[in-house]
């Protein structure tokens, strides 16, 4: 896991232990057996501000049943005094429908955001038509950099297709190299995919991948004519921002107010581990994706703000016998919170 500056944010890992006799930091839930099924209730352990887990049902049948595991995930609340470093990926659309105002619109929104950055920041450039292809590598937003930025960007012309996909994917992997606790793709477009992933389904579902990772992504739609339910979509999957560029006077407040909403971030390269025990499987985890390492998995958390709560639903399928107590699972969160030194 990479870290960001002690001054900046502070690794933490909680654990807990589902359906055990005691918790280990935050719960137990403790099975009774009668002759037929299995009582579940839940007992508080040693209190946890930021993690418990609960199955979906007060009873278990005896033998192997499938049933569903929720882990309730929570930010705390504090404010954070300050924006942890960011690095972003600007993803321009230069496609052929983006020809006239829309491309005027995308470039200005582009330069503006640009020069809201500072030099802890990090920058890089993404344009795509059919094809996707980095204008300028992830590096520091120095002055000599921002420069730089922007008159790549003016050089760019705009024809082809519409791959937004391919933009977002390529953003992302730049932004796997970043240096910073945050990461930001902000895609410039006006939301008429025709190329790659081209339905609003598949293009949300890789947002939302992507947002897991730990990138989230802010869409900007630009032309009168531009599709607002994909934007909108790839926005709230991607766990970032929504705007629409009607009125170039407003880009400076609306990055303000961008830049703005990542300083609300208090949790960041969330990964959650869940070692099943002996007996249980984990099936599948509902809407994100995993990696198995063994018999554990291991589940990416999208960022969390302050005060935020998510939860992950495991579907797992447990064989139990004649034990009174069955141990399932063992669940480890490992996070970065930000603006506490």
């Amino acid at each position: 896991m990479s870290t960001a500056p002690a001054s900046v944010a502070r690794t933490h890992r909680r654990r807990t232990a589902v359906a055990l006799v005691a918790a280990i930091t935050a719960l137990a839930a403790v099975l009774f057996l009668s002759p037929r099924r299995t009582q579940v209730r839940t007992v508080a352990g040693p209190a946890s501000p930021y993690l418990s887990a609960r199955l979906d049902s007060s009873h278990i049948l005896r033998g192997t049943t499938e049933t569903y595991l929720a882990i309730a995930l929570a930010a705390p609340d504090h404010r954070v005094t300050s924006r942890a470093p960011t690095s972003v990926a600007i993803v321009l659309d230069r496609s052929g429908s983006m020809l006239g105002q829309p491309w005027t619109d995308a470039v200005a929104s582009a330069k503006v955001l640009i020069d809201k950055l500072g030099p802890d920041d990090e920058l890089a450039i993404i344009a795509y038509s059919t094809s996707a292809d980095v204008v300028l590598p992830l590096g520091p937003a120095t002055g000599a950099r921002r420069a730089e930025a922007k008159a790549a960007i003016e050089a760019i012309a705009a024809d082809g297709g519409t791959n937004i996909s391919g933009g977002l994917k390529l953003g992302a992997d730049e932004l796997a190299r970043a240096r910073t606790p945050l990461r930001r793709v902000v895609l410039i477009s006006d939301g008429q995919a025709n190329e790659g992933i081209y339905d609003r389904a598949g293009l949300v579902r890789l947002a939302g991948a992507r947002a897991a990772t730990g990138v989230s992504i802010t869409a900007v739609g630009v032309g009168l004519d531009f599709n607002e339910e994909t934007m909108a979509g790839i926005a709230v999957a991607g766990r970032g921002n929504y705007h629409f560029v009607e009125n170039a006077a407003d880009l400076g407040t609306m990055f303000v107010a961008e830049l703005g909403s990542l300083g609300e971030t208090v949790l960041t390269h969330a990964q959650l581990r869940v070692e099943p025990a002996p007996g249980v499987e984990v099936l599948d985890v509902i809407g994100y994706e995993l990696t198995r390492a063994g018999s554990a998995v291991l589940i990416p958390v999208a960022d969390l703000r302050r005060g935020e709560h998510t939860k992950v639903v495991l579907r797992i399928r447990a064989t139990v016998g004649s034990e009174s107590v069955k141990e399932l699972a063992h669940v480890t969160w490992t996070f970065e919170e930000l603006g506490k030194g």
